[in-house]
Protein backbone atom coordinates (compact mmCIF):
# COMPACT_ATOMS: atom_id res chain seq x y z
CA UNK A 1 0.00 0.00 0.00
CA UNK A 2 1.38 3.28 -0.79
CA UNK A 3 1.97 6.22 1.43
CA UNK A 4 0.48 9.37 0.67
CA UNK A 5 3.20 12.47 2.05
CA UNK A 6 3.22 15.90 2.02
CA UNK A 7 6.16 17.82 1.83
CA UNK A 8 6.50 21.07 3.97
CA UNK A 9 8.73 24.07 1.29
CA UNK A 10 10.51 26.69 2.51
CA UNK A 11 10.66 29.77 0.28
CA UNK A 12 11.06 30.31 -2.47
CA UNK A 13 10.61 26.19 -2.96
CA UNK A 14 7.16 24.60 -4.07
CA UNK A 15 6.39 21.19 -5.29
CA UNK A 16 5.05 17.82 -4.52
CA UNK A 17 8.56 17.31 -3.54
CA UNK A 18 10.21 21.25 -3.27
CA UNK A 19 11.84 20.56 -6.56
CA UNK A 20 9.81 23.85 -8.13
CA UNK A 21 11.80 27.20 -6.96
CA UNK A 22 10.18 30.32 -7.47
CA UNK A 23 11.84 33.38 -10.06
CA UNK A 24 12.05 35.84 -7.58
CA UNK A 25 13.46 38.31 -10.31
CA UNK A 26 10.64 37.84 -12.17
CA UNK A 27 8.74 40.85 -10.89
CA UNK A 28 12.31 43.09 -10.55
CA UNK A 29 13.73 45.53 -12.61
CA UNK A 30 17.46 46.28 -12.49
CA UNK A 31 16.22 49.60 -14.54
CA UNK A 32 18.37 48.17 -17.70
CA UNK A 33 21.85 48.78 -15.50
CA UNK A 34 22.07 45.57 -14.21
CA UNK A 35 21.12 41.96 -14.16
CA UNK A 36 18.83 40.51 -11.36
CA UNK A 37 19.76 37.00 -9.49
CA UNK A 38 18.31 35.59 -6.39
CA UNK A 39 20.25 35.22 -3.26
CA UNK A 40 17.82 31.98 -2.47
CA UNK A 41 15.06 34.21 -0.98
CA UNK A 42 15.25 37.99 -2.66
CA UNK A 43 16.27 39.53 -5.88
CA UNK A 44 19.10 41.02 -5.68
CA UNK A 45 20.84 43.82 -8.51
CA UNK A 46 23.69 43.43 -9.57
CA UNK A 47 24.76 47.43 -11.15
CA UNK A 48 26.98 47.22 -14.07
CA UNK A 49 29.80 49.81 -14.00
CA UNK A 50 28.93 53.79 -13.25
CA UNK A 51 25.29 52.22 -11.41
CA UNK A 52 24.47 51.77 -7.80
CA UNK A 53 21.39 51.52 -5.62
CA UNK A 54 19.08 48.78 -4.94
CA UNK A 55 17.46 48.55 -8.85
CA UNK A 56 21.12 50.58 -10.15
CA UNK A 57 18.95 53.86 -10.56
CA UNK A 58 21.18 55.28 -9.09
CA UNK A 59 24.28 56.73 -11.65
CA UNK A 60 27.22 57.42 -9.61
CA UNK A 61 29.19 61.06 -9.74
CA UNK A 62 32.20 59.08 -10.94
CA UNK A 63 30.94 57.96 -14.84
CA UNK A 64 28.84 61.47 -14.74
CA UNK A 65 32.35 63.08 -14.23
CA UNK A 66 33.55 61.32 -17.26
CA UNK A 67 30.69 62.29 -19.71
CA UNK A 68 31.48 65.88 -18.43
CA UNK A 69 35.58 65.89 -19.11
CA UNK A 70 34.44 63.91 -22.85
CA UNK A 71 32.12 66.96 -23.35
CA UNK A 72 34.54 69.51 -22.44
CA UNK A 73 37.03 67.89 -24.57
CA UNK A 74 34.86 68.10 -27.73
CA UNK A 75 34.04 71.59 -26.87
CA UNK A 76 38.08 72.12 -26.41
CA UNK A 77 39.04 70.62 -30.02
CA UNK A 78 35.88 72.40 -31.71
CA UNK A 79 37.18 75.87 -30.42
CA UNK A 80 40.83 75.10 -31.58
CA UNK A 81 39.48 73.93 -34.81
CA UNK A 82 37.27 77.36 -35.08
CA UNK A 83 40.14 79.55 -34.21
CA UNK A 84 42.76 77.82 -37.06
CA UNK A 85 39.97 78.50 -39.67
CA UNK A 86 40.06 82.30 -38.30
CA UNK A 87 43.37 82.51 -38.21
CA UNK A 88 43.46 80.67 -41.48
CA UNK A 89 41.19 83.65 -43.18
CA UNK A 90 42.44 86.29 -41.42
CA UNK A 91 46.50 85.23 -42.84
CA UNK A 92 44.60 84.70 -46.37
CA UNK A 93 42.80 88.33 -46.23
CA UNK A 94 46.37 90.24 -45.19
CA UNK A 95 47.94 88.16 -47.84
CA UNK A 96 45.82 89.58 -50.34
CA UNK A 97 45.66 93.24 -48.84
CA UNK A 98 49.62 93.05 -48.81
CA UNK A 99 49.63 91.88 -52.47
CA UNK A 100 47.42 94.11 -54.17
CA UNK A 101 49.21 97.27 -54.93
CA UNK A 102 47.25 100.73 -55.30
CA UNK A 103 46.69 102.17 -59.58
CA UNK A 104 48.24 105.62 -59.11
CA UNK A 105 47.32 107.75 -62.02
Amino acid sequence: MPYDFECKCEYPWYGRYCELKINVCENTTCNRQGICYSNLTEPICKCFTGYTGDNCEIQSLHMMNDAYAILLYVLFILVFMLLILFLERFKNSYMLKKESKPIHF
